[in-house]
C-alpha cells in the first residue's frame, strides 16, 4: 500500500517551501506530489485536471502557507477539496500568522522562513503517523 503526499502552496515563496518538503518526505520513500512545472512531479504543460487526480488519489494534504498566501489562492479550493473527500489536511504555516481558508480550527504547524527545514523532521513524523492511523483502520476491516 503506498501513501501518498500532496503538498499544495499558497504563493511563490511556500512554492519553494512545498518543494523543498516533497523531496525530503520521498527520502522515507512517501509518495509526494507538489504542483510545480519540477520534472519531479509534473511535466510542463500540465493542467488543472492534472493536479486534481493527483489530489484525488492522495492520503493527506499538507498546506505550506506564508504570510504572502492570498484568500484566493488555488490552495483554497484545494483545501475545500481534500474536505469534501474527508482527507487529513495539515496547515505548515509560517511563524505568527493567522490560519487563512478556515484553517484556524485545524491543529497546524508552524515554520520559521528563513530556515523552514528545521520543521521538515516534524512534518514527516506527524505524516509517518497517518500512514500508521491509515493502515491500522485497513486492517481493521481485514
Amino acid at each position: 500500500m503506498t501513501f501518498h503526499v500532496f503538498i499544495g502552496y499558497g504563493d511563490v515563496q511556500a512554492k519553494t517551501i512545498a518543494k523543498n518538503l516533497g523531496h525530503y518526505l520521498r527520502r522515507f520513500g512517501m509518495s509526494t506530489f507538489v504542483a510545480s512545472t519540477d520534472p519531479a512531479w509534473m511535466l510542463p504543460g500540465s493542467n488543472v485536471n492534472q493536479i486534481y487526480q493527483r489530489l484525488r488519489i492522495s492520503d493527506i494534504l499538507i498546506a505550506v502557507c506564508t504570510s504572502n498566501t492570498q484568500p484566493t489562492s488555488k490552495l483554497g479550493k484545494e483545501i475545500r477539496f481534500a474536505r469534501a473527500n474527508k482527507m487529513p489536511v495539515l496547515p505548515f504555516l509560517e511563524n505568527g500568522m493567522t490560519p487563512p481558508f478556515g484553517l484556524h480550527m485545524d491543529w497546524y504547524m508552524t515554520f520559521d522562513l528563513q530556515k523552514p527545514w528545521t520543521q521538515h523532521r516534524a512534518v514527516a513524523t506527524y505524516v509517518l503517523w497517518q500512514i500508521e492511523k491509515s493502515m491500522e483502520a485497513v486492517a481493521q476491516i481485514i
